[in-house]
């Protein structure tokens, strides 16, 4: 162990290397309240550096987990797959490599942050592009998210299908580069995704199988008119019609950006407001002016027709302006807050409001939280869903029976994730202490087990959690094992994460 130690400092310097128990101790643990400790944590600052520890840990056996930022809250934040992992934490590797902003991309290492990112385009002469951004605060990781598949709020939002090209590190050391970034002095190498053959950049999303460490992405140029849409219906069976009418919306170009449909308890909690509906959501119809208003037309006469009793609001950047006007020198606004931070998601501003949402509590410092700053634990519960009469039933009575059995508050936010499928993202909350813990665990294993056999998978998942997802095929788990063994026969790089 001491020769481990002493040559990873070698490669990364004596400050970029720690197993300080108490650093370890934050590393472990879970904002559902599993541990799993690491041996270490190692924050290499160059490709080179990766290359070398990648090396070693085949030479010495040593397992690796890869981490952007370690903010991978509700799904294992910084920690590994298995206890004595060596995490690989990227959040030094942190340049923005180029942005052009005649063709709209980005490349950028992961340890750039959705903050970092959003000031850097801000500062650009033209400053005409805008990020897709998630709720999961200033500090996340770009790249991170998007190898989970995450998504966020803006015509963007399905952030992997905006992937042009990646650099891996592969569990030998060897360097590659994904679409034409493979090919020598291609025109096309940061604009055009396919490549030659087969599209390899899917292999290192949600996998084990290397290291990412460059990632050109696509941006979103701003709109010339921004126009939030937001609705509620206080009628509980609405959402059925509420999510097909925003169906037909989205599949007839009239909604672009992702479409979020939260319930009451998901918004506010216990806390009263009338003006929130059983279900409300949240969705953008910005673009050129005149074509702007167009759309606030059709969604409204749509909506209004199909959805009994919905009430819809339209915030441009000017009515925003003037409602926080009118809350500081008029009339305090109890939603203003909410409004604010659903508006700046999608205008691609990283907003740390839903943490601070869970955290409750002003002297945490936000840009540092670790788990343990959480006050209780919580888990995301996942599910994907054909967006339509039959399926949304289904699984809401499926979700509401298990939480019922369990006794937790029903809290779950629908995302219409493209035209034709939704997101479901339920979660608990809940105390500190073992007994806690072991109830939410039982809920957790139940509740994806019951969901798989209903026909609903989770769209990602985590530490902790990998092993509660069964049901695929052979042929398809042997293929992806037989890549693994090809190129990680060691089995160095975050052994069984996603199965592999």
């Amino acid at each position: 162990m001491r020769y481990q130690k002493d040559k990873l400092i070698e490669i990364v310097g004596i400050n970029n290397y720690t197993d300080d128990k108490n650093i370890l101790e934050s590393y472990a643990s879970s904002v559902n309240g599993s541990e799993i400790e690491p041996m270490g944590i190692v924050y290499p600052k160059t490709i080179d550096e990766i290359v070398d520890i990648v090396k070693l840990a085949n030479q010495k056996n040593i397992k690796l987990f890869p981490i952007s930022r370690g903010k991978n809250w509700g799904y294992g934040c910084a920690q590994g797959t298995q206890k004595n992992q060596l995490i690989l934490e990227l959040s030094k590797m942190n340049k923005i490599l180029n942005v052009d902003q005649e063709l709209c991309y980005m490349t950028l290492q992961p340890g750039v942050s959705q903050q970092q990112a959003y000031e850097y385009l801000e500062a650009l002469p033209e400053n005409k592009l805008q990020l897709d951004v998630t709720g999961a605060g200033t500090e996340s990781s770009i790249v991170g998210n998007v190898l989970e598949k995450g998504f966020g709020h803006t015509d963007y939002g399905l952030k992997y299908e905006r992937i042009i090209n990646i650099t891996s590190v592969l569990p030998d050391g060897e360097i590659i580069h994904t679409g034409f970034k493979a090919y020598e002095n291609a025109n096309a190498k940061n604009t055009y995704r396919y490549g030659i053959g087969p599209c390899i950049e899917g292999l290192f999303v949600q996998s084990n199988l290397g290291i990412v460490v460059e990632m050109t992405l696509e941006l979103m140029p701003k709109p010339e008119k921004f126009c939030a849409v937001i609705g509620t219906v206080k009628n509980e069976d609405a959402l059925v019609n509420l999510i097909i009418a925003l169906r037909k919306l989205s599949l007839n170009g009239i909604i672009n950006s992702m479409v979020h449909v939260f319930n009451k308890a998901r918004i506010i909690g216990s806390q009263k407001n009338t003006n929130v509906g059983a279900w409300s959501f949240s969705a953008s119809v910005s673009g050129h002016k005149t074509i702007t208003k167009a759309k606030k037309h059709i969604v409204r006469k749509e909506l209004k027709k199909e959805v009994k009793g919905i009430k819809l609001w339209f915030i441009t950047d000017f009515i925003m302006k003037w409602l926080e006007i009118f809350n500081m020198y008029v009339k305090a606004l109890s939603t203003i807050e909410t409004l604010k931070c659903l508006v700046d998601l999608q205008k691609g501003i990283p907003s740390n409001l839903p943490l601070k949402t869970l955290v409750n509590n002003d002297e945490i410092k936000l840009s540092d939280i670790k788990p343990h700053d959480f006050p209780e634990h919580f888990r995301w519960i996942s599910a994907v869903c054909r967006a339509d009469q039959k399926s949304i039933p289904k699984l809401i009575k499926t979700l509401t029976a298990i939480f019922n059995q369990f006794n937790y508050e029903f809290r779950i936010t629908f995302t219409l994730i493209n035209s034709r499928n939704l997101i479901a993202i339920a979660n608990i909350n809940y105390p500190k202490n073992e007994i806690s813990i072991k109830q939410a665990n039982e809920f957790y294993k139940h509740c994806v087990k019951e969901l798989m056999k209903t026909g609903f998978y989770p769209y990602r998942s985590g530490s902790n959690m990998y092993e509660s997802i069964t049901g695929v095929e052979y042929s398809y788990s042997n293929l992806l094992r037989k890549i693994k063994q090809t190129i990680d026969p060691n089995d160095i790089i975050a052994p069984k994460k996603y199965n592999i």
